[in-house]
């Protein structure tokens, strides 16, 4: 909103007059602020520095000592009525930093792990104080990974939980919300007995479990595997590798199968869900990938698995399709 004639601009949170060179904090009419109370259920930490952000914030928009002094009372007022006796003090103008100093603070970056566990003062156990402990008791000094692992890379910070508003909302609307389950398979209706997996062939991002046996022996063996699309087309896939020579070598899963038929045995091949993931994979972070991967590592020392140990470190392949390709140059 502006008023040319009295030279004044608003803008957000902040009021410039322009004739008289000056900025102060702009709220709209009958806008009060509020807090969150005094007792409420968040971490100490935040509700310690909540008066002190917002002498900062309402300083940073004071042109002055003197702005500040007139903007403060409706905010003291709503930091009165949250349960806060501390009185908002001026903090001075925000300070620039130049762009020597800027670069000086950053030229290290180092790689922060937050564990971020929900707060609730119901619990009377130290949570930050036991992890930490655990980080000094398993990463001591002298130990490999103490670079990698300790209070400076490893850090906590606690988050808020749900008030009990937002949980009943939640509940009410799961459960009035229309139930319409989604389509679990697409196999023929006469041919549902023969779905690959037992009627779920279309659930998506799975952890999977092939079970594979054959008519000669009783000889059995287990591979897992992993799907972000519909199971269904991960079971072409491995289909086209059992019945093309060409494609023996693609997974371990065909290896065996194709060793099996070059042994003049008949394979047979069984598929169950072992875990569905939820969430799309990050440039950090892969759910699906990290759930084979501990399936793979708990089954590494049983015989029967045809998995590899070199498969828990392969990279996560379904990130690439979330980043954003550089332009590609016209004239190449």
């Amino acid at each position: 909103m502006i008023n040319t004639g009295l030279s004044i601009v608003d803008f957000l949170d902040v009021k410039f007059d322009l004739a008289n060179g000056t900025f102060m904090p702009y709220r709209k009419p009958n806008d009060l602020p509020v807090y969150i109370h005094n007792h409420s259920n968040h971490p100490p930490a935040i509700k310690k520095q909540l008066p002190l952000m917002i002498s900062k914030r309402v300083s940073e928009l004071s042109s002055n000592e003197q702005v500040f002094n007139e903007a403060r009372p409706i905010y003291e007022k709503a930091l009165k009525d949250s349960g806060f006796n501390e009185s908002l003090t001026y903090t001075g103008p925000r300070v620039e930093r130049n762009n020597q100093q800027r670069d000086a603070s950053n030229s290290r970056k180092r790689k922060i792990i937050w564990y971020n566990p929900p707060f609730s003062k119901n619990v009377k156990t130290n949570i930050g104080q036991k992890f930490l402990g655990l980080v000094d008791k398993h990463f001591p000094r002298g130990s490999k990974l103490h670079k990698k692992f300790n209070r400076n890379t490893i850090k906590i910070s606690y988050s808020s939980m749900r008030n009990v508003a937002s949980i009943i909302s939640s509940h009410n609307k799961k459960i009035l919300s229309p139930n319409t389950p989604s389509r679990t398979c697409n196999c023929p209706r006469g041919n549902r007995d023969n779905c690959p997996l037992d009627n779920r062939c279309l659930t998506e991002n799975i952890v999977y479990k092939a079970r594979i046996s054959n008519n000669a022996d009783e000889d059995i063996k287990s591979y897992v595997g992993m799907t972000e699309p519909i199971f269904k087309k991960r079971f072409y896939n491995h289909t086209r590798d059992a019945n093309n020579v060409g494609y023996r070598n693609t997974t371990e899963l065909s290896k065996y199968i194709w060793s099996l038929k070059d042994g003049s045995k008949i394979p047979n091949v069984t598929y169950e869900v072992l875990h569905q993931v939820h969430g799309k994979p990050s440039i950090h972070f892969c759910r699906l990938c990290t759930t084979e991967k501990l399936v793979i590592i708990e089954n590494l020392n049983d015989n029967t698995f045809l998995n590899k140990r070199s498969e828990f470190i392969s990279k996560c392949r379904h990130i690439n399709k979330f980043l954003i390709d550089p332009p590609k140059d016209k004239n190449g």
